[in-house]
């Protein structure tokens, strides 16, 4: 493996064989990039980055923003709790009263004022209690979303 001057034929161990195109030509061409560079890379990831964010996270944001500054939605939050526990009992109320008709059933006129009591009071019962959670998990939200999720009195 040595050559006729007593050296080695490996090229990388005698740089003087390799000539000099090879270390100053080639590897340090002054043509200029051939393409884009890393920074025109990075600038371009970070335009599509931006163009994503303001195109799908802005809107988001600014719903979240418009939820939790609105004053109207803890009323909505509220009012809808209570069409909803007033449209569960009606439904339920329809049911049963097609539930004993179907069994033949018919309540006399004290049965019928002492279910109409029970389900009245069970009613407001639900309701308040809806209408209680609603304001409370609506409002803990609101300040979860401002960031300052502050804690309440007991």
């Amino acid at each position: 493996m040595a050559d006729s001057l007593g050296g080695s034929s490996n090229l990388w161990w005698n740089p003087d064989a390799l000539g000099e195109g090879f270390l100053h030509g080639k590897l340090n061409k002054d043509e200029g990039p051939k393409g884009p560079t890393a920074s025109d890379l990075f600038a371009s990831a970070t335009r599509q980055q931006w163009s994503t964010y303001t195109n799908t996270f802005i809107p988001i944001e600014n719903k979240l923003i418009q939820y939790a500054t609105d004053p109207n939605t803890v009323t909505n939050a509220v009012s809808d709790a209570k069409t909803g526990v007033e449209q569960a009992f009606t439904a339920q109320q329809g049911a049963t009263q097609r539930k004993l008709q179907g069994l033949g059933v018919q309540l006399s006129p004290d049965e019928q004022a002492a279910q109409a009591k029970s389900s009245g009071l069970t009613e407001s019962l639900a309701s308040v209690q809806a209408q209680n959670t609603a304001r409370d998990l609506t409002v803990q939200r609101q300040q979860g979303i401002l960031g300052s999720p502050a804690p309440q009195g007991v």
